[in-house]
């Protein structure tokens, strides 16, 4: 243990610090304000390092802290590096992890996390590569690489605003690697609209999707421009499949009791291994 501090019960600044025990390390430098009033306290910490791995914070932490069935989602390694501010009201990250899982950054602000309509927040993840099947123990996923961005106000489904956008570079399921994949949408006061982009060779589409869900699901549109879809190439079917044409839904009413609507699917090109059909025109009117 060594620390260099100076300052008053006011603020605190930690201008040096490293604590090791066993395979833990922590070391960096720190500034807390009005430590000995917990409504304002705040902080504000600059991580030169932070290691330890499964079996060391297994040595460290009271027995049954963490339930045997989850100490598999803990990496075997994990080191952090990075800057993290804070208080009771807010949390500011920009943290660096080096996992045996894969790595992950993290950067933005949420403020009031404990009220769920008036939450504030502007967050981005980012993954050069993390082994899914490793993390979940199930070998249908594979590595994913790529960002996630949510910025918007609230976590209530109902009242929450906000704007997502994801990127995926790399996600593996049922043995196939997907790759350049764009995802932006928006959501707000359950209404939520979407447009998925993909130019993966073996799902390459442009849709468009909407819905509206307060008590129930409704409204749902979808548009879509399907110029490859390879469900065998996928992993989804055992022989060779795949589709291409253009989908146009718009089902104002859905649920298990009632559902209206009406659905066109046109130029539809179905292959099944070398013979190819063409659909002109697929439509359903749906009345209750």
């Amino acid at each position: 243990l060594a620390l260099q501090v100076r300052g008053n019960l006011d603020q605190l600044n930690l201008s040096s610090f490293r604590i090791k025990t066993g395979g833990n390390l922590i070391q960096g430098s720190a500034l807390l304000s009005h430590p000995t009033t917990p409504e304002k306290i705040s902080a504000s910490l600059k991580l030169n390092e932070l290691t330890t791995s499964r079996n060391d914070l297994k040595a460290l932490l009271p027995p049954g802290l963490i339930a045997d069935s989850l100490w598999h989602y803990i990496p075997e390694k994990l080191t952090v590096r990075g800057t993290l501010d804070g208080s009771m009201n807010s949390i500011r990250p920009n943290l660096n992890l080096q996992t045996s899982f894969g790595n992950l950054a993290i950067k933005g602000f949420l403020d009031n996390p404990t009220d769920k309509i008036n939450a504030r927040y502007d967050l981005t993840l980012n993954t050069s590569g993390l082994v899914l099947d490793r993390i979940m123990e199930d070998t249908t996923f594979g590595n994913v690489a790529g960002e996630v961005s949510v910025k918007g106000r609230g976590f209530d489904p109902q009242t929450l605003q906000a704007d997502v956008s994801a990127t995926l570079r790399e996600a593996g399921f049922k043995g196939y690697a997907y790759n350049d994949i764009n995802l932006l949408g928006i959501m707000d006061h359950g209404e939520v609209k979407a447009n998925l982009e993909s130019h993966d060779p073996n799902i390459d589409l442009d849709t468009d999707i909407s819905f509206l869900y307060t008590s129930k699901l409704q409204n749902i549109k979808v548009k879509s421009d399907i110029r490859q879809l390879d469900l065998h190439a996928l992993g989804f079917m055992d022989s060779a499949f795949s589709a291409k044409g253009n989908m146009d839904i718009d089902f104002p009413v859905f649920d298990s009791g009632h559902i209206e609507g009406k659905g066109l699917l046109n130029d539809i090109y179905l292959s099944f291994g070398n013979k190819t059909y063409y659909l002109d025109t697929f439509d359903v009117n749906a009345h209750y």
